[in-house]
C-alpha cells in the first residue's frame, strides 16, 4: 500500500456555487461559511485527484485519527471478507465477536475502493448540493438514496 500526501490549490475549493452562493443559509438557517463548506469540497477534490491515477483503494484518515499498529494486517484480513456489495472497510468496533462483521457506515476512517468511488462520482450533484458540511455525513445521505451502506468492521477497534 502506497502512502502519499495530496496537496491542492486551495483557491479551487473555496466556492461551489450551489452551496456557497445560491443557498446562502443551511437547513438550520445558519449563514454558510467558506471555511466549513470547503472541507467537504476538499474531500471531493482529493478523492477525484487520487483516483485519477492507478490507485485501486484509498485509506481515508483525518488529522485527528489514531490507528492501531495492526492496521495493515487488519486491512489484509478485511479484504478477504469484502464483496462488491460492501461500501468499504471501517476501523470502528463491529457488532460481532467474530473477526469481522458488517455494520452501517456512519462516519470515520474508511478504506474506499475505486469501484465505490465511481459509484459516488455518479452522485456528484447530490454530493455537492446536499445540505451538510461534512463529507462523511453526505456519504451517509447518498447511501440512503442509492449507494451500498454496509461496511466491514473488526471485532476490536483499529
Amino acid at each position: 500500500m502506497d502512502a502519499f500526501l495530496v496537496h491542492h490549490p486551495i483557491q479551487t475549493i473555496y466556492h461551489h456555487p450551489p452551496t456557497a452562493e445560491i443557498n446562502a443559509t443551511d437547513q438550520y438557517g445558519h449563514v454558510r461559511e467558506v471555511q466549513f463548506t470547503r472541507a467537504k469540497h476538499h474531500w471531493w477534490w482529493m478523492m477525484h485527484h487520487v483516483f485519477q491515477g492507478d490507485v485501486q483503494e484509498v485509506l481515508v484518515l483525518e488529522e485527528d485519527y489514531i490507528v492501531a499498529p495492526t492496521i495493515f494486517e487488519y486491512i489484509q484480513q478485511a479484504r478477504k471478507h469484502r464483496t462488491g456489495a460492501d461500501f468499504g472497510i471501517v476501523f470502528e468496533k463491529g457488532v460481532s465477536s467474530n473477526s469481522m462483521s458488517r455494520i452501517n457506515f456512519r462516519t470515520g476512517p474508511l478504506l474506499l475502493t475505486r469501484d465505490m468511488w465511481l459509484q459516488i462520482r455518479h452522485q456528484e450533484d447530490d454530493f455537492c448540493t446536499f445540505d451538510d458540511y461534512n463529507w462523511d455525513w453526505t456519504l451517509v445521505h447518498l447511501q440512503a438514496q442509492s449507494l451500498p451502506y454496509r461496511v466491514i468492521a473488526p471485532s476490536t477497534p483499529q
